[in-house]
């Protein structure tokens, strides 16, 4: 098991944003359905707490000139591994057909081809991209409870497969973007959008040939050059920036020293580079640092020292394959995106973009009934968990120092903001077969996947929901696209000049679980909430399912968790709430050795009858002791922990906290019979847990000591002892202020 320290009065400022939490939790995709066979997905997203979305690869939305041939570019096939054999071919044509006509320009290739402004403007299909921008931002309020506003990254170019030929006329095309940037940035009146997009991303993969079918990378400085002046003259304030490289680690190449280069030389605009890392050459996580750092150096060694950035793709492979998709929402792979998550925190990444965050391939969601219960349907996975889990940590974005992990397979963020701390821990080994599309899951078992419903034609989809859906409003058999043009042999690819390679790790400890020790805590810990992710764990909700079998003990200023469940391919959460006390030794939760507060140097010792206390604690009266529950549930409140000149008065209130040392809590079942008093629960989480506070209100008067001493004066609480029929209990009693 590894031991981390957690320095709750030592700010981390080495992570972070100088200590403060990155929103590095962005997804590409969109949570409304880009086609007709995926759910929309606004409260999940929400759930999640996603406020960043990368518009790319959502199928004409946001695409200016594509121009989809069914069947021709090796990436089409990722759209169509789960459609049904005899559907195939429908599919394919569906999918281009439905993707060209939502395009913003479906005349564009051909008036630029022609050098005709008027023929590349011509049948624009803006009302589609400005509803699905506008439904993004605007967040439904009814499964928005949080208040989440979400910020769309532009990404310009076209949908996967949409074409590889560069524009046939740049100057054209920079005119095409403007009038975009001045509709979705300078005059939000053009498209009802509630705020302006901040971030513009010139092209997608221009390191690619089927991308961008150039082998000489001064077309796209060219390119880049125009496009990025022009944003900056209609919106001087616009964040701009590229290439949105495949290969995010790739030191001295054309796309990122080259483009640096030529920006540098020409003073052309650059705020922020991003590139992609998939992680299918190593499956380790920790490279993302590699590649944060090398970006960094290479910002400012061209002066772009203060330019972000931006990770806008990244998974675990790129390699699209049924294997794949189930792979990529399995446990494994959500202690992966954990830990990504977490290492972007200890380089230069300033934002970044899962990809895929939607039902699509790669998604985050499937078809799938729940795992723990079949009858239950649930189309969440472990991997949406993950970032569900990750994004918690925001209502704590103060980073907190903690013990050097990264020669193990856990990675560790921890953070505070007024009494609670949350600490997220990612436990993942490194494994190649994650990544290898020919590879089934370890299970053998294939997830049920969404797939393209292409039962209509395009032409067909008139119904009154599909043209608001999914055509802004147009009907869609009116839509024509004319963006197909001839294509080129594609070019040479650049090469990379430099592999990653997985860095060295030690499972020895942390295959084993982790005890955390949260020192220098000013405060006694209150509670300790846990939700654990793992393979065939609860999946009916987003957020990882809580569980009771965690314990947490005080030693001093130091709360110790010990959780040896915190095993591979899992990802926990651990949630502490402090009190208004100083810490002590007095406050455990299913301690492995709880102190005795009458005399600390003598544990409790099950195996004695009643260990008998007195004294006063914090204003209350506290005992340690053990009882059974052989012959009935009943917890009495011994009276010898209350001095004899106590008295109560008819309807005085006190309070009776209550934590079972070697049991959990099953049921609640009120004051037992004769009891001087009723008994109200106040606090307690439920079947599983081991503490509950109960509010106690007197029925009588009299001496304190006296009243609990009566036969059966006590509680009814059913527990579920780890020994047979004994259990180890604390108890403090306390007037009610």
């Amino acid at each position: 098991m590894l031991s981390i320290n957690i320095n709750y009065d030592s700010q981390d400022t080495s992570k972070g944003s100088n200590g403060q939490l990155k929103d590095v939790a962005g997804l590409n995709g969109s949570p409304i359905s880009v086609m007709p066979g995926f759910p929309d997905l606004e409260d999940q997203f929400n759930q999640m707490g996603i406020t960043h979305i990368r518009l790319h690869d959502a199928y004409g939305v946001g695409d200016l000139d594509n121009g989809l041939i069914a069947g021709i570019g090796g990436n089409n096939d990722q759209m169509i591994p789960n459609v049904p054999r005899n559907e195939v071919t429908r599919a394919r044509n569906f999918i281009a057909n439905f993707s060209n006509v939502r395009t913003i320009y479906p005349n564009a290739a051909t008036g630029m081809s022609q050098g005709n402004y008027d023929l590349a403007f011509s049948n624009s299909n803006y009302e589609i991209t400005d509803d699905y921008i506008r439904r993004i931002m605007n967040n439904n309020a009814s499964v928005n409870p949080q208040g989440i506003n979400r910020e769309v990254l532009f990404r310009i170019g076209r949908t996967i497969d949409g074409g590889p030929d560069l524009p046939a006329n740049f100057d054209i095309y920079v005119t095409l973007v403007a009038t975009l940037v001045q509709r979705y940035s300078a005059q939000l009146n053009m498209s009802g959008i509630p705020r302006k997009i901040a971030y513009w991303e010139i092209w997608n993969e221009p390191d690619l040939p089927f991308f961008w079918n150039s082998s000489d990378p001064n077309r796209y400085y060219d390119f880049y050059s125009k496009i990025a002046w022009k944003i900056k003259e209609i919106d001087p304030s616009a964040r701009v920036g590229g290439a949105g490289v495949a290969a995010g680690y790739n030191p001295g190449s054309a796309y990122l020293d080259g483009l640096l280069s030529f920006c540098r030389s020409n003073n052309v605009p650059l705020d922020f580079l991003s590139w992609h890392y998939y992680a299918n050459t190593t499956s380790d996580p920790q490279n993302v640092i590699d590649i944060g750092n090398n970006i960094q150096n290479t910002l400012q060694r061209y002066g772009f020292g203060n330019a972000e950035s931006l990770c806008t793709e990244w998974n675990s492979t790129p390699q699209a394959s049924v294997n794949v998709f189930s792979k990529v929402q399995s446990a494994q792979n959500a202690a992966y995106i954990a830990s990504s998550l977490i290492y972007m925190q200890s380089t230069k990444v300033d934002r970044a973009y899962y990809y895929r965050g939607d039902a699509l391939t790669f998604g985050l969601f499937n078809d799938e009934a729940n795992p723990v219960d079949p009858n239950f349907k649930s189309f969440c996975t472990y991997s949406a968990q993950a970032f569900a889990m990750f994004n918690q940590l925001k209502q704590t974005p103060n980073l907190l120092m903690t013990s050097d992990t990264f020669t193990t397979g856990i990675s560790i963020l921890a953070g505070k903001s007024g009494n609670t701390v949350k600490i997220l821990v990612a436990n993942y080994r490194i494994d190649r077969s994650l990544s290898q599309p020919n590879t089934p899951p370890p299970s053998g078992r294939l997830y049920r996947q969404h797939y393209v419903d292409s039962g209509r034609d395009v032409a067909q989809m008139t119904d009154d929901w599909s043209v608001q859906h999914y055509f802004g409003g147009k009907n869609p058999a009116t839509l024509q696209n004319n963006d197909v043009v001839n294509r080129q042999s594609l070019a040479p690819q650049i090469p990379n000049n430099a592999e990653l390679t997985p860095r060295s790790r030690n499972y020895g400890e942390s295959s084993g679980g982790v005890t955390l020790n949260v020192t220098n805590l000013s405060q006694n810990v209150e509670s300790l909430e846990t939700r654990r992710l793992t393979e065939g764990a609860d999946l009916s909700g987003i957020l990882a399912p809580i569980i009771q079998n965690v314990s947490f003990r005080m030693n001093g200023a130091t709360c110790v968790i010990t959780d040896p469940g915190a095993v591979e391919s899992s990802v926990t959460l651990y949630t502490l709430t402090l009190g208004n006390t100083p810490p002590n030794n007095n406050n455990p939760n299913n301690p492995n050795n709880p102190v005795n507060p009458i005399n600390p140097g003598n544990p409790v010792n099950p195996g004695n009858p009643v260990l008998p206390g007195g004294g006063v604690v914090g204003g209350g009266f506290r005992f340690f002791g053990t009882g059974t529950i052989a012959t009935a549930p009943v917890i009495l409140i011994p009276g010898q922990i209350v001095p004899a000149n106590v008295t109560v008065t008819t309807g005085s209130r006190w309070v009776l906290d209550v934590t079972f040392l070697d049991s959990w809590i099953s049921n609640f079942g009120g004051a037992s019979p004769g009891s001087p008093f009723t008994a109200d629960v106040l606090s307690w989480a439920g079947r599983g847990s081991t503490r509950i506070v109960i509010l106690l209100t007197f029925n009588r008067s009299g001496p304190l000591r006296n009243l609990l001493a009566q036969t059966r004066a006590g509680v009814n609480i059913s527990v579920v002892p780890s020994g047979s029929f004994t259990f180890t209990v604390a108890m403090l009693l306390s007037p009610l202020s």
